[in-house]
């Protein structure tokens, strides 16, 4: 197997782009062409990110329902995160909602492929073998339970979110500028809840836990390994706190 680093990198962005290909190339080659619902949450789901996107003037407040009072764009399931840097984008570049459309499938598609990189990694940082590491993480990325999500709750379809979680923990752990790490996951965390509030809470609590056991074990130990874990569960708590 392929060791120079950068090779890598290649092979597995060639392979991930294989599997992404093999299930969803034609949403690839024509997004704006695709829908993965008509129907229920689907394309309730596609019209709210597109009317928050295009219609509403306030970043918060979303108009396409619920009139004549409209309601908070956290309780829309329309990717806030993307629909307020869009709305100011369109004021520059109009925006239709074909190409609005496209770019959330894109997205949801493309992001299969940044799981199976990201899985990679992961794999590679527990010194598993490159063969075992590629097939492990195009499995865990084609059976993600995210996967269900790309027929209606789109905001959830993410699946890259749990390995780059986990990545971040682990610089938290490995590296001396714990700070700073576990600042960048505190706004990664952050962001996640503006995706989708599921997708905050899910990783922040796996990162919660899993911190809590490592620094039990770290005092039953007395081995003085505490300050990783300790900032993991802060950067997580802020994370909860500061959304709410």
């Amino acid at each position: 197997m392929v060791n120079n680093p950068s090779r890598q990198i290649l092979f597995v962005a060639l392979a991930a782009l294989l599997v992404v290909f093999i299930y969803h190339g034609n949403v690839l080659v024509n997004p704006g062409s695709y829908m993965f619902s008509i129907t229920g949450d689907g394309i309730k789901n596609y019209y709210t990110f597109v009317y928050h996107t295009i219609y509403d003037d306030s970043a918060l407040e979303f108009g396409g329902m619920n009139w004549p009072f409209g309601e908070h764009v956290i309780f829309i399931d329309g990717h806030p995160a993307l629909s307020i840097i869009l709305q100011n984008v369109n004021k520059v570049i109009p925006l239709s909602a074909g190409s609005l459309v496209g770019f959330l499938n894109f997205l949801m598609v493309f992001d299969l492929a940044i799981c199976i990189i990201l899985f990679f990694f992961l794999f590679r940082q527990y010194d598993q073998s490159i063969s075992l590491s590629i097939l492990a993480a195009i499995g865990v990325a084609t059976l993600a339970p995210q996967v269900f999500r790309f027929t209606g709750h789109y905001a959830l379809s993410y699946s890259s979110f749990f390995p780059l979680t986990w990545i971040l923990a682990l610089k938290v752990f490995n590296t001396r500028r714990r700070s700073i790490w576990a600042f960048l996951l505190f706004l990664f965390l952050f962001t996640l809840f503006w995706i989708h509030p599921y997708l905050g809470l899910i990783a922040s609590l796996f990162v919660i836990l899993w911190s809590g056991v490592e620094l039990v074990a770290s005092l039953v130990q007395k081995n003085g390994h505490v300050k990783a874990p300790f900032l993991l569960i802060i950067s997580s708590m802020m994370a909860i706190v500061t959304f709410r």
